[in-house]
């Protein structure tokens, strides 16, 4: 293992090698702010990217992540297009 430093927070600390290099701490951040979203755009069927943005406090960048990783998926009636 390696040390590191948070690609997020800037904190040091050890790296195991895999996944992104973030910390602890800011991987239950992460994870935390994924079930926010998750949870309302389950709850909310017909809302856009910019929706959930801004209802969420979380970066349009970050939800494109989550669909490009396929944890996260918009119903046909949010008109959210993705283009390759």
């Amino acid at each position: 293992m390696d040390i590191r430093n948070c690609r997020k927070c800037g904190r040091i600390f050890q790296y195991s090698g895999v996944g992104p290099v973030v910390c602890d701490n800011c991987k239950k951040e992460e994870e935390r702010l994924f079930e926010k979203v998750s949870d309302y755009i389950r709850d909310n069927p017909g809302a856009n990217m910019n929706d959930v943005s801004l209802a969420n406090d979380v970066s349009i960048s970050q939800i494109q992540q989550w669909v490009r990783e396929e944890r996260l998926q918009f119903a046909k009636e949010s008109g959210v297009v993705f283009y390759c």
